[in-house]
């Protein structure tokens, strides 16, 4: 069924040879010959019915009246007429429009042809403080200059009118169609026009008259009786500058056509904030003045609700309904607290009643509340909304076009009532959608589409299924199986069969559905072909969409991807499921090392703990600033909270440990113990070993799960395990190498604990065979070296030759096995030996076991007294270099005694000993073995010496 009301209209052919043609100039271009007939259709408000016939000039494509006769605007309207006009017929904000586009600086003035009431002058009047002043013969201009006191001269605008005045701006709203030659009147403006000044008009589009058009466009662009001329974007630009002007610049809005024109160039600006804010100002103004005619502020309050509405103030919006209730209720006896139960008819009646029964801006009242439902947290209370402004508007159309009228608003509100129903009824009742269909309006592609996707988005698939099956359209079955196969089924195989199906035929017939065709294909793909589903996202334009996939990408673990949406999508720290999303991301992109795009995405989630996160492991890793980390560890740890989630808290411990690890290793250690996950932990005790703090690495080893397993461990637990062993922690060793599954280092490990702790040397010689054996031919030189130095020095007791031989036989033995041999044979007594390790490295010239065992053996081997008195006091003094105390000096002093004693030199060995007796030397009492070893020597001269 048409959404609009009928009324006659004849269409000619032009293409039929009989069709009708007249012999006339183009009023517009002046172009002559022939002008095909268009349209013949009744004259508004014309008793006898007589037909208007228009031609189009093939030139400029303009139309125009074959009866060039204007109306007679001097005669007064019916009364309905006039309140039609100031409730519902004027349209404010097209009138308004012109003067919002043009600067208010430097324009003072105001001068508007055919105003009418005079709204557009008492809104520059008022809201610019421009003086305004108007000319229009009719008798509601007359109406209008009581009213609100405007300037309005009750005549025609002809040369002889208003002389000498010099306007900034010159309007003239739907007028110029009006007029039979429209050149006399421009010329006229153009002569009052100010240098800077701008003429703005507004007239209906030859371009929107076709049989397509709908009735309630099509109506008030014809007003056959009154619109003499339909001009065309070029025939409009022929006549402005046929008339003078310099400058014109014309631009389509809706069914008609908007010009200005000046004689310098016009810098226009789309309307701001502040002149919506201005324009509802002024409404409210006239809508709350009750010293005015009912019609005239009741029109206002309902175009200051429509301005409300449509600027999204939806509170504001509902107060003004509010006050529309109590007017209509007032005025009327209408109760509007529901939606009223009119039908078409009973509407039809009740304006043609006297009293009238109902307001003219009815429909567009109950239209306008059920946008507010619709936009509320309710969608589905617009609909018994919507049912009453289809019905109502179906009954003031039959009565306008009884009259011969239409102001276009309230057919479309037929239209669009009866779709926005249908949408609200979407949220309400969907079970029902496809019977609310039947025999409602003319459904329309666009307006299945519409529903499809409503329904889609409120999740009730069936019901999207149900339309698709309605409308035969198998793109449509394909887009709803996909979408139950995602949901429904969990099934992301069949979705994307069905998504790829729809994607190849979608854009021929539903384009609409394009991009939701996308949206499903990408969270299908996501599953199994994450890469696939970021290219399909990354062709979506809708934010919320993209947000989705991003979503669906992070929550099935596809991290990588969804960083590559991540910059697209909008959606912020507001959403709390894209900020909680982003905070995973981050993270995992701080885990693989992007530490750059995690600080990006942390600015994107506007989250000041990521941001300090990530710029603690960007000064830790890219800049190598470990104290700059930890002030930002630190900082991101107090904007944390006490309880930050778990996988924040343990990026926090862990960059903080890691970071410390440089300067303060045991602060580092206490942050790591308190982690959970293994691979963190790992890492720091990495990171320590890495950085020389193998005792702190120790303390973090039997924490540390990963074993022989992952090579990195197994390497930095040999270190630790060797570095163990050096420190003589064998017992720690040995775990250590339990802990790193490690046979060699376990044997090596056993067989320092055999020859130190257990003084076993047999035993420890088998551990490091068996430890030799496992390592290897090619062992690490570190390793290599704890098994040369062990096997050694185990051997050296019972087989010293072999012992050397081992360490000469080693290619290049590091100084320090060569040293511990040698003092160890020495210790020992196989003095034959130790010889044969010599000469010793220069450096250890100055060491004093070396000096003490040269020296031993130049006494007991080499039977060179004198030579070892002056080793083991040389011996004595590196000793006491080392801060050595102790039995060891006694031993040595005492040795020096004994050896120039056993030449017969006894005053240098008494001098020996007595040095013993120093007080300077703060030395501890003589051990009991020395005092009888000395009473044998008769190194002191008196038995009370000893006893100190």
């Amino acid at each position: 069924m048409n959404a609009t009301i009928d009324y006659p209209i004849d269409w000619h052919d032009p293409r039929k040879p009989a069709g009708r043609r007249c012999l006339l100039p183009c009023p517009v271009c002046g172009a002559r010959g022939h002008k095909p007939a268009v349209l013949s259709t009744p004259r508004v408000g014309d008793p006898r019915q007589r037909l208007e016939t228009f031609l189009r000039c093939p030139a400029c494509s303009s139309l125009f009246a074959e009866d060039r006769v204007p109306f007679e605007y001097e005669l007064a309207p019916s009364a309905w007429a006039s309140e039609f006009h100031l409730e519902q017929g004027a349209g404010l904000d097209s009138m308004i429009a012109p003067i919002l586009h043009v600067p208010a600086e430097p324009r003072r003035s105001l001068f508007e042809v055919g105003c009418g009431f005079g709204f557009a002058l008492h809104f520059a009047q008022q809201q610019r403080r421009w003086i305004a002043q108007g000319v229009d013969p009719s008798p509601i201009a007359a109406e209008g200059r009581r009213v609100l006191g405007l300037d309005i001269r009750s005549s025609y605008l002809t040369e002889a009118s208003d002389p000498g005045s010099i306007h900034d701006m010159i309007l003239a709203s739907e007028v110029i169609e009006h007029l039979p030659l429209a050149g006399p009147a421009l010329r006229t403006m153009r002569a009052r026009l100010s240098p800077h000044g701008v003429v703005a008009l507004t007239t209906p589009d030859a371009a929107c008259v076709s049989p397509a058009a709908d009735l309630g466009i099509l109506l008030p662009l014809l007003s056959p009786g009154q619109h003499l001329t339909l001009y065309s974007a070029t025939g409009l630009e022929h006549e402005l500058r046929a008339a003078g002007f310099g400058y014109v610049k014309i631009e389509r809005r809706g069914s008609g056509l908007v010009a200005w024109a000046s004689q310098q160039r016009l810098t226009l600006r789309p309307p701001t904030e502040d002149d919506r804010t201005a324009y509802e100002n002024w409404l409210a103004t006239l809508a709350n003045d009750r010293a005015l005619p009912p019609s005239l502020h009741d029109g206002m309050a309902y175009r200051l609700l429509k301005a409300r509405v449509h600027a999204g103030v939806l509170t504001a919006a509902r107060g003004s309904f509010e006050a529309v209730v109590t007017a209509c209720r007032d005025r009327f006896g209408l109760d509007l607290s529901e939606p009223p139960e009119l039908s078409a008819e009973l509407s039809r009646e009740l304006l043609s009643g006297s009293p009238r029964g109902i307001p003219y801006n009815l429909p567009g009242l109950l239209f306008y509340r059920g946008l507010i439902e619709m936009n509320g947290s309710q969608p589905g209370e617009g609909a018994a909304w919507f049912d009453a402004a289809e019905r109502v508007a179906r009954g003031c159309c039959t009565f306008y076009r009884g009259h011969g009228i239409d102001d276009g608003e309230t057919a479309d509100l037929i239209r669009s009532s009866a779709r926005l129903a249908l949408l609200a009824y979407c949220h309400r009742d969907p079970a029902t959608i496809i019977s609310r269909m039947r025999g409602r309006i003319e459904v329309t592609p666009e307006t299945v589409a519409e529903l499809f996707l409503r329904l889609l988005d409120l999740g009730h698939l069936e019901a999207a299924a149900a339309i698709a099956e309605q409308a035969s359209s198998a793109v449509l079955k394909d887009i709803a199986e996909g979408y139950i196969a995602l949901i429904r089924w969990n099934d992301p195989k069949a979705a994307a069969i069905a998504f790829l199906n729809a994607e190849q035929a979608v854009a021929a017939s539903f384009p609409q559905l394009s991009e939701r065709t996308q949206f499903g294909l990408a969270l299908s793909l996501a599953h199994e072909d994450a890469d696939a589903a970021v290219a399909c996202a990354s062709r979506l334009d809708q934010s919320w969409m993209l947000a989705e996939v991003f979503l669906h990408l992070v929550n099935l673990g596809h991290l990588n991807q969804a960083a590559a949406l991540d910059a697209l999508v909008k959606s912020g720290a507001d959403d709390q499921r894209i900020a909680t999303a982003r905070a995973a991301l981050c993270l995992h992109l701080i885990d693989i090392g992007q530490l750059e795009p995690a600080a990006s995405v942390a600015e994107r989630a506007r989250s000041a703990v990521l941001t300090s996160l990530s710029q603690g492991y960007i000064a830790l890793i890219h800049r190598n600033d470990p104290q700059a980390a930890a002030i930002a560890f630190r900082t991101a740890e107090r904007l944390a909270g006490a309880t930050p989630s778990p996988s924040l808290a343990a990026r926090l411990l862990f960059g903080l440990a890691t970071s410390l690890a440089h300067e303060d290793p045991d602060a580092a250690v206490a942050c790591a113990s308190r982690l959970d996950q293994s691979w963190m932990l790992a890492e720091v005790f990495l990171h320590l070993v890495n950085l020389g703090h193998l005792n702190q690495a120790a303390a973090l080893d039997s924490l540390v799960k990963s074993g022989a397993d992952d090579p990195r461990i197994a390497t930095a637990r040999t270190a630790l395990c060797l570095h163990l062993i050096d420190l003589g922690e064998l017992e720690a060793a040995a775990s250590v190498a339990e802990r790193a599954r490690s046979a060699v280092l376990t044997a090596l490990s056993q067989g320092y604990i055999a020859l130190i702790h257990r003084n076993d040397p047999q035993a420890a010689a088998i551990a490091f065979r068996t430890a030799e054996r496992l390592a290897g031919p090619t062992p690490s030189p570190i390793l290599a070296e704890r098994l040369l130095f062990g096997l050694a020095t185990s051997i050296a007791s019972e087989d010293p030759v072999s012992a050397v031989a081992q360490v000469l036989a080693a290619p290049a033995a590091p100084d320090w096995i060569v040293r511990s041999l040698f003092i160890r044979l020495a210790d020992l007594g196989h003095l034959a030996a130790a010889t044969a390790l010599e000469p010793l490295d220069d450096s250890l010239n100055l060491d004093w076991q070396v000096i003490n065992a040269r020296a031993m053996i130049a006494l007991n081997h080499w039977r060179d007294g004198e030579g070892a008195a002056e080793l083991f006091a040389a011996a004595f003094g590196c000793a006491q270099a080392a801060n050595i105390h102790g039995d060891t000096l006694w031993r040595l002093k005492y040795h020096e005694a004994f050896a120039w004693k056993s030449i017969g030199r006894l005053e240098p060995a008494q001098a020996a000993a007595k040095m013993l007796l120093d007080p300077r030397l703060d030395l501890p009492p003589v051990p009991s073995v020395l005092q009888e070893a000395a009473h044998g020597l008769q190194l002191f001269d008196e038995p009370a010496a000893v006893a100190r």
